[in-house]
């Protein structure tokens, strides 16, 4: 996974990482070192509670990156308005790095409602 992120953080030069409950905080920031190892020169790596994230302040398109749920231990499931938010404070362009615990036996639906139409599932 670090190779992975390395090689998106590469050009990103504004990488928000968020963080829950359940993270280590040694895990956070070893995710949060590596994120500022791998930003491009001149770039900077902001940390958020995902809890928090509707509520922040951020400006919309403000990041090239967001990183979700990749800190060891995380077992935030992102909701609907966390992914809304996310799609407002994300760059044309810009990238999401996603982990989330899923029940295998359940299905995935994407919703319409969250994905401006610059967006695509893949």
């Amino acid at each position: 996974m670090l190779a992975a992120l390395r090689d998106r953080l590469s050009q990103a030069r504004h990488v928000l990482v968020t963080w829950d409950g359940g993270c280590a905080p040694d895990a956070l920031q070893h995710l949060v070192s590596e994120a500022q190892a791998s930003v491009a020169a001149g770039g900077r790596v902001a940390v958020e509670n995902v809890e928090r994230l509707v509520l922040s302040a951020h400006a919309a398109s403000s990041f090239d990156a967001v990183l979700l749920g990749l800190a060891a231990g995380s077992i935030a499931v992102h909701c609907a308005d966390v992914l809304a938010e996310v799609a407002r404070i994300l760059k044309n362009g810009g990238s999401v790095l996603l982990q989330e615990p899923v029940d295998p036996r359940g299905a995935v639906v994407a919703s319409d409602s969250i994905l401006p139409s610059s967006f695509s599932w893949h």
